[in-house]
């Protein structure tokens, strides 16, 4: 009986070593596994910021790449410009490419050098977009007679071409009205030497704005 009672205790002992509450023998220290925790996640996370950091990267590249070569370009358009006048030399470009230098000058808020940039194309053909370039740089001066007679001449142009309305030339006008007033304004359009039908053209923008109860438009 004694070892009937053995036979079953031993298979318990046998098929209970799974279950057993011993140590196993691959078991880890709690310790070593939250130190290679410790060690993991900063470099999961320096990864992580790793590749968002290239991402960016390549993003700043090319913005530093625009910048560098718009520079670049300006510069040497400016040192070849005092080349030549130092030597009375007239600087000659055709209309496209002073149109592009003035853009050019725009964008590096050379204002003046944009402007001269722009007129040069102008002096050789109309441009609207010319026109257009510094007629934004006359706004950003302040400069308000300029402005007036560059928005005259587009207005013509958007006439000429069917285009009777312009959403850009409407907020020229009203952001004029509001700076200077409608009486100014008028007053500005109205003593230019171009034809009545020119500059009523002009006026019906300002008309526009008194209508809507511009801001400016009641002085």
């Amino acid at each position: 009986e004694k070892s009937s009672e053995r036979e079953p205790a031993e298979e318990m002992a046998t098929n209970g070593e799974t279950n057993s509450v011993e140590k196993p023998p691959q078991a880890i220290d709690p310790k070593e596994v939250k130190g290679d925790s410790d060690h993991s996640t900063p470099d999961e996370e320096h990864l992580s910021k790793l590749n968002t950091k290239r991402l960016c990267e390549r993003w700043l590249d090319s913005l530093f790449m625009v910048l560098y070569e718009d520079l670049r370009v300006y510069t040497i358009w400016r040192t070849q410009m005092a080349q030549y006048r130092a030597q009375q030399m007239q600087y000659k470009k055709s209309a496209e490419e002073w149109e592009i230098l003035g853009a050019l000058a725009e964008r590096l808020q050379h204002f003046d050098e944009a402007v001269e940039a722009y007129r040069a194309c102008l002096s050789l053909r109309f441009s609207p977009k010319s026109l257009a370039g510094v007629l934004r740089v006359f706004q950003k001066t302040k400069n308000t007679r300029d402005t007036v007679a560059a928005v005259i001449r587009l207005v013509t142009w958007q006439y000429r071409w069917y285009s009777e309305f312009s959403p850009e030339l409407l907020h020229t006008i009203r952001t004029l009205i509001e700076d200077e007033g409608a009486v100014k304004v008028r007053s500005i359009i109205q003593a230019t030497s171009l034809p009545q039908t020119v500059l009523d053209l002009t006026h019906h923008y300002a008309a526009l704005c008194a209508t809507f109860r511009s801001s400016g438009t009641d002085g």
